[in-house]
């Protein structure tokens, strides 16, 4: 698991080198198997947030532009480029902060060579490009060794501020975990944080809709939008779910994209990127079905939603494009009309998000983890959320991770959450007290604690 430092930030202060911290995660149980640090290569001298100032066609080339591109200096510099994703600004007026934000290198710095196969890191040359003087670069991600998209430069958010290092806008260090045993409370962001939190004294910050607080929506076991019916509680102890509509699907923010690929997932879309983030963030999975192709799919007046066993023989070709055969202990996500999911583990072909998707379902459930290992390794058959939901998943995340992914397709799909959530919880626990005496602590860790820090660490976590 990757946790990049800059995602953690947003809840807890970190206080300690990335090093250093990685260090005390480990000694606390969590192991930390690398720190990977991302722009450590980027000169600060060299490598800037730019914004271009003016697009011109290249004169004698029709697959170039010239942009002047102002990165702090008294003066703007001209560069060649043959970024396509430029092109649209060629003749339109950029003056008063309207060009886009762009990562910019001045000659000498140091890159990743963006034509070359292997990774190849040189220095940028001043030179001539057709004729036309080029002293700096608009970079690629590939030429910052962040993926290996070269088809166009970044554009960044207008909130970058021109002329900073790079390195200190755009740089990370990310955490990379080894964490063994059912422990799905550190699976997350928000888990990681909670445990700098408790470790270094500072104060956890939960994001908005994460906590019971935030959570307006009626609650109701039979919503006006779906039916939800558990035929096998023994294998799935909660089922949530939300009605998002008005969504218009496109490509997420920039910073989502990057937090979802430092944290080592791929960006597909603004919902389906919602989805992952709020999974990474708090530790609860998700899925989205379109859900004008689930009322297709039945005649009645809403669409169901069914957790049962599958059939003998059952298939479903999942969101991976293959024919799955499933056995009567595997539990399924299905309608009316057969099945749309295999529970905890990946989706169904037949109700994936379209790009003229509109309305989701938004499902957030709980499952026995067991039934979800074994489905995961019969179907040899990995996911996010099957590695989590293998690990134990609190059955209390899914009204605020429902809560939380509202907030956030309202912010990038420009969505609205339909004001009643359907909730079946036949699996509630029963509540608990614990009785923890502090001798049996001190007996047990062989070192005394005292009671102020038992009580902190215990708030704290």
């Amino acid at each position: 698991m990757k946790v990049p430092i800059s995602w953690l930030r947003d809840y807890v202060d970190i206080t300690l080198t990335p090093e250093a911290l990685a260090e005390r995660l480990t000694l606390a149980g969590l192991e930390v198997e690398k720190v990977i640090r991302i722009g450590e290569t980027w000169e600060r001298d060299k490598i800037f947030v730019g914004q271009v100032l003016e697009v011109r066609r290249h004169p004698d080339a029709d697959r170039l532009v010239l942009a002047r591109v102002n990165y702090g200096a008294p003066q703007p510099l001209t560069v060649v480029t043959g970024a396509p994703n430029l092109y649209p600004y060629a003749g339109q007026d950029l003056s008063n902060g309207r060009g886009p934000k762009v990562a910019f290198a001045i000659a000498g710095a140091q890159h990743v060579d963006g034509h070359s196969e292997e990774r190849r890191v040189v220095r940028l040359k001043p030179g001539k490009i057709r004729g036309i003087a080029s002293e700096g670069m608009v970079m690629s991600e590939k030429e910052l060794d962040l993926s290996d998209e070269h088809e166009g430069v970044i554009i960044l958010p207008d909130d970058a501020p021109v002329g900073a290092p790079l390195v200190d806008y755009l740089g990370d260090a990310i955490l990379e975990f080894d964490i063994k045993g059912a422990f799905g409370y550190l699976q997350s962001v928000i888990g990681i944080a909670r445990e700098v939190a408790a470790l270094t004294g500072q104060a956890l910050r939960l994001p908005p809709g994460a906590a019971p607080v935030d959570q307006k929506a009626q609650i109701v076991a039979d919503p006006d939008f779906v039916g939800i019916r558990i035929d096998a509680p023994d294998l799935c102890l909660r089922y949530s779910a939300a009605l998002m509509e008005g969504l218009v699907v496109g490509p997420s923010p920039y910073w989502m994209q990057q937090r979802l690929l430092r944290a080592g997932m791929r960006p597909i879309n603004n919902l389906v990127d919602v989805t992952n983030y709020v999974m990474l963030e708090l530790g609860q999975p998700l899925h989205a079905f379109d859900y004008d192709l689930l009322r297709l799919r039945t005649t009645e007046a809403k669409p169901a939603i069914i957790m049962r066993r599958a059939h003998p023989g059952e298939h479903l070709t999942t969101l991976d494009g293959v024919d799955r055969t499933l056995d009567p202990d595997m539990l399924l996500i299905t309608d009316t009309a057969g099945a749309v999911a295999v529970a905890g583990v990946m989706g169904g072909a037949n109700t994936e998000i379209q790009a003229g998707t509109t309305r989701i379902l938004l499902e957030a459930a709980n499952f026995n983890f067991l039934s979800i290992r074994r489905t995961g390794q019969l179907l040899k058959l990995t996911s996010e959320a099957a590695l989590r939901f293998g690990k134990r998943v609190d059955p209390e995340l899914t009204i605020p991770a429902l809560t939380r992914a509202g907030e956030l397709l309202r912010q990038v799909a420009g969505g609205a959450t339909h004001p009643v959530y359907g909730d079946v919880y036949p699996g509630k626990p029963e509540t608990r007290t614990i009785d923890l005496e502090p001798d049996y602590v001190s007996r047990l860790l062989g070192v005394a604690i005292p009671l102020p820090e038992i009580v902190r660490i215990l708030r704290g976590l």
